[in-house]
């Protein structure tokens, strides 16, 4: 009975809270972490995509964020994005990303992400360098595989996602990504 009233109140609470939550525990004593825009770190992909003349579908773009949270999560120690990956059919999905690019459907993504201010933004390298090194790290290592390959990786038996699944959560645990990036470190 607890379980499914914990399971309910993961499914009800927005992401705000888990921010906040973040926020006000890590303020306690500690350095406050930077938490930053995923949509603003898909202009990043994006740009290198551009830059490399590398097609970049929407779940490409997924599993790229999804890996670059796994392994600042994993330097830092601190979550990257206050969004959470939430557990979908083909991996892990950041939802606020899936509705900015879903017009592209398995296309190739052509622009990029332009605010309410109608400006493109991204995260500027100079912000954060671990945050720079791990796109870079990322990109140079996923960017010649597809969207499906890079999906296929997620769901391996060791992965965050394939645990969440397993489970029927709606969101993946750090805990399991952490988990999932130390296991990746020793293979």
């Amino acid at each position: 009975m607890k379980n499914n009233f914990v399971r309910l109140l993961v499914k009800i609470k927005p992401t705000w809270y888990y921010a906040f939550k973040h926020w006000r525990e890590r303020g306690k004593g500690k350095k406050m972490c930077k938490i930053f825009d995923p949509l603003l770190a898909s202009n990043n992909f994006i740009e290198r995509a551009k830059n490399d003349k590398i097609d970049i579908s929407p779940m490409k773009l997924q599993k790229l964020l999804y890996f670059l949270y796994r392994d600042y999560l994993h330097q830092t120690g601190d979550p990257l994005f206050s969004d959470r990956f939430e557990t979908w059919q083909y991996g892990p999905v950041l939802s606020c990303v899936y509705h900015a690019f879903r017009n592209y459907g398995s296309n190739s993504i052509s622009d990029f992400y332009v605010d309410s201010e109608g400006k493109a933004r991204k995260i500027h390298d100079a912000v954060n360098d671990v945050f720079a090194r791990t796109l870079n790290t990322v990109w140079d290592k996923y960017k010649p595989f597809s969207g499906m390959e890079l999906s296929r990786m997620t769901h391996e038996p060791h992965t965050a996602w394939y645990k969440s699944w397993m489970n029927d959560d709606v969101f993946l645990l750090d805990d399991d990504i952490k988990a999932e990036a130390n296991y990746e470190q020793e293979g």
